[in-house]
């Protein structure tokens, strides 16, 4: 294997590395001449603009935030609860679904179907992917999962709830006052639930509302289920071309998309991703559309590096065997990467991301962490390096669905697909034991 050095231009087959442009794929390569770094750096900047205005590309992009903003503002939130689990509702029509009803304990049983309400639709749901979110409240829950004793302030809702906030499907009604879906609809969900009355929702932040809530973890339903009833505002029909397999990932590229766009990245500049999960590998998609010049990947499971590899990492590195931030600044000439992202929410990949990053750069951490991290104030003061949260996404979704028909292929995160009959088996119990050969299960109910 060629030892890592600068990066160089060359041509790829490969549809989802690479700038992709009119004629030809580009991907970026390792070399042994780190001498050529800072010109095969301009290359690549030049070459960006030639093949794709990814800074327009992303201008775009903003631009649909920016309309999807506009359009969500003054949209009326509608509650609707078809019924509670675990009530008597023998003569109601029932579906299957997963249901939580706490740590280790999730059943599929009959509840009640959904029923359409003013301003929802109904949707028949074709797939649900495992998040790590879901894999967190099955093992050591109710985390975001209302307890018993605390109902949501959103919803007013407790466990037990469906899980499953990751998903897509076919439109099959809708209720009075619907103007944006129509029966037949082929979409993807958009999974919170906001109020629409907060300052942070009035200011389109929708994503920092004090009171946020998921469907799939807050009540009011969710994916894991044969139907669900949600507000019309959170449908996002996906273009003729796109299955609904790929629409059940939306939401988690929607992260990465986001991550990428609150950190200011230019086409051109170098990242490194901490942790090749889910959510770090479409990042490193994100950040190969968006033109990066070096996309760097820290990870250690065998399966997850060769994955980081296939959808648009130029070099993995395992930090058993060598010292990240040593084999980052010789990629980048003793620089530093311009952005790092946490996408393991460790205190060692915290503390290796602030080292790796370059003066002045941006480390963002995309993480939900378990508990407080100590760190040396002084590591980003004399280095002037920035540290950021990012929280899920808001307003993003249309542009992520535009971003993955045209820029990213999502189907080689999918390692298995499963039924809803066995989703706690060949799902959950599945990720706890060999979490390292998988990156995304989904689920049809």
């Amino acid at each position: 294997m060629e030892k890592a050095g600068a990066i160089v231009l060359g041509k790829t087959n490969s549809p989802t590395m690479g700038l992709r442009g009119t004629t030809d794929n580009y991907l970026l390569g390792p070399t042994r001449n780190p001498s050529t770094w800072r010109r095969t750096r301009r290359q690549a900047i030049r070459q960006a603009a030639a093949l794709v205005d990814t800074s327009t590309l992303f201008k775009d992009l903003e631009l649909g935030v920016v309309a999807a903003r506009a359009w969500l503002t003054d949209y009326p939130y509608t509650r609707t609860v078809a019924g509670s689990i675990g009530e008597d509702h023998r003569g109601v029509p029932s579906m299957k679904a997963a249901v939580y009803y706490g740590r280790r304990d999730v059943r599929v049983e009959e509840v009640p179907d959904p029923t359409v309400g003013p301003g929802t639709v109904k949707v028949r749901v074709e797939w649900c992917g495992i998040c790590g979110t879901d894999l967190h409240e099955y093992v050591a829950g109710p985390i975001f999962i209302p307890a018993p004793d605390n109902p949501h302030p959103l919803t007013g809702q407790t466990m037990p709830v469906i899980l499953g906030h990751e998903f897509a499907g076919t439109v099959v009604e809708v209720g009075p006052g619907v103007t944006r879906a129509r029966v037949g609809d082929r979409v993807a969900v958009e999974p919170i639930l906001i109020c629409h009355e907060c300052p942070e929702c009035r200011r389109g932040t929708y994503n920092l509302f004090r009171k946020l809530g998921f469907l799939g973890l807050s009540g009011l339903g969710g994916g894991f289920a044969e139907f669900t009833v949600v507000p019309e505002y959170l449908v996002h029909k996906l273009p003729d071309g796109m299955t609904t397999e790929e629409g059940a990932l939306v939401e988690p590229v929607a992260v990465g998309f986001h991550a990428v766009r609150k950190a200011g990245f230019l086409a051109g500049q170098t990242a490194l991703v901490l942790g090749a999960g889910p959510i770090g590998l479409v990042t490193v998609q994100c950040l190969r559309a968006a033109g990066a010049s070096l996309v760097a990947v820290a990870e250690v499971a065998a399966a997850r590096k060769e994955m980081a590899l296939r959808v648009g990492a130029d070099v993995v590195i395992d930090p058993t065997e060598e010292d990240v931030v040593a084999t980052v600044h010789r990629l980048t000439h003793g620089v530093g990467v311009d952005v790092a992202f946490d996408a393991a929410g460790l205190v060692n990949t915290l503390r290796t991301a602030i080292a790796a990053t370059a003066r002045g750069g941006t480390v963002v951490n995309i993480a939900i962490w378990e508990g407080p991290v100590e760190l040396n104030m002084n590591d980003l003061v004399f280095a002037e390096v920035k540290v950021m949260g990012v929280l899920a996404y808001a307003h993003e979704f249309p542009s992520t669905i535009a971003l993955m028909k045209d820029r990213i292929r999502v189907t080689p995160l999918i390692t298995r697909k499963i039924r809803l009959t066995d989703i706690v088996r060949h799902g959950f119990e599945e990720l706890l034991s060999h979490k390292d050969r998988h990156v995304k299960i989904l689920v049809q109910p």
